[in-house]
């Protein structure tokens, strides 16, 4: 009787052993899911490999390394109708903003965009309209105007949005229409932009959170992280506050905004509980709860929250603390780049960076509701990770994107690297 086959592999090996780590990831890219060569099941393989349905064999996953354009920099990631999703950033070699997706390379603003004008674009946001076109928003350091570049059958257009603005940016379509948040140029609160009929933008001030209970300084730094998301029930902006080291949250129900410290400080007591939310990011859930996984500072840790009838219930998705030499504790600076995405059917994966080891990974959340880390392998030049981005295509899949760095050539050997860490829906 032929004996029966294992349905699913077992975890990878840590990374701090290397041989021991060479021989699991050949023995496990040699195992199979399913022999039969059956539709994979769900689940079937851990995190940093993937089901071949032709097969039913456990892979590696490999990264894809996009040579075309070094990018430099927080970037951004829009889902495409089919393959990887498009990729926005600062090409620091060319002293612009750029486009890269399926149907080549654009430069969006700066002196490749424009012969003659200012570098434009370290700090950016994208979004994809129904259309399918880009939407980019983006920064001229030099004067501190936000403008939007968008994606038309004749080229790039572009319209002048407000003054004053720095970043960090987010960007979503609340009730189909076009939003951007930004950061005033004094830090000293946040501004939301919201396209009218025409060209013209509607800019209102995001009322200020108040101090912490038994405080009495004024807010005076807010917005070094920001993010946005639109839901059913409203318009959600976080924000870190750098004067009190609380996560932030500012929520728009019709005309009116309510703000709260969602994390960092008792409610009840006022009592510091610690760093948290810089930086921090926003996602909706498919049953329109909210999501946030943010950095712990205090703690050294990246967590996950989600609204669960009116409260939010918080879990750990990694931490930075690990062993060190002589049973002492070494800790990583874990998180200091987020990124965030939900699926349709509710699971969430964050990825982040490490920047005590230069690399990033990600963890996957299971159905039960804990979360399996992996990593991704590293790329083929060898060198270190930053700055992840993620996106979920049209069928549930999800993309992961960042950038490969090569120290000793400084920016211009940077890369983009792109690799779909979970298949899609069923």
């Amino acid at each position: 009787m032929r004996p029966a086959m294992p349905t699913s592999c077992p975890l990878p090996p840590p990374r701090s052993a290397a041989a021991a780590a060479m021989l699991a990831l050949l023995v496990l890219a040699a195992m199979g899911c399913d022999k039969a060569a059956a539709p994979c099941p769900a689940d079937a393989c851990p995190a940093g490999f993937r089901c071949e349905p032709s097969s039913g064999e456990c892979q590696l996953i490999q990264p894809r390394q996009t040579k075309e354009i070094p990018l430099f920099g927080a970037i951004t990631t829009v889902p495409s109708p089919s393959g990887p999703p498009a990729v926005v950033g600062y090409a620091a070699d060319r002293q612009s903003l750029a486009a890269l997706d399926s149907s080549g390379l654009f430069y969006v603003a700066g002196p490749a965009a424009v012969g003659g004008e200012e570098p434009a674009g370290q700090t950016s946001a994208a979004w994809r309209g129904s259309d399918q076109r880009l939407r980019v928003a983006w920064i001229r350091e030099n004067d501190r105007i936000l403008w939007l570049s968008e994606q038309t059958a004749g080229g790039w257009k572009r319209t002048k949005v407000a003054g004053e603005a720095v970043g960090p940016l987010a960007m979503t379509e609340h009730k189909a229409a076009l939003t951007v948040a930004y950061r005033r140029a004094d830090a000293t609160g946040l501004r939301v932009a919201t396209r009218q009929a025409g060209e013209a933008w509607l800019i209102e001030d995001v009322p200020l959170p108040p101090p912490p209970l038994g405080q009495t300084a004024p807010v005076h730094d807010l917005g070094r992280s920001l993010s946005m998301v639109s839901m059913a029930s409203g318009l959600a902006v976080s924000a870190y506050d750098a004067t009190y080291g609380d996560l932030v949250l500012a929520v728009k129900v019709g005309a009116s905004w309510s703000v709260s410290r969602l994390f960092g400080s008792d409610p009840a007591s006022g009592a510091d509980l610690g760093d948290m939310g810089n930086p921090a990011v926003l996602a909706a859930g498919p049953d329109g709860e909210l999501v946030v996984a943010y950095r712990d500072a205090t703690a050294g840790s990246v967590v996950l929250s989600r609204s669960q009838g009116g409260v939010m219930a918080r879990k750990t998705v990694a931490t930075g603390l690990r062993a060190g030499p002589n049973g002492t504790q070494l800790r990583d600076l874990l998180g200091t780049s987020l990124a965030l995405a939900v699926r349709t059917d509710g699971r969430a994966v964050v990825a982040w960076f490490n920047a005590r080891q230069w690399r990033v990974g990600y963890a996957v959340e299971k159905p039960g509701g804990t979360f399996e880390p992996g990593s991704l392998p590293p790329g083929s030049d060898g060198g270190a990770e930053a700055w992840p981005a993620l996106s979920v295509a049209a069928d549930g899949a999800v993309w992961m994107t960042w950038v490969a760095l090569q120290p000793a050539h400084g920016p211009a050997g940077s890369r983009v690297g792109q690799a779909k860490i979970l298949q899609g829906v069923p």
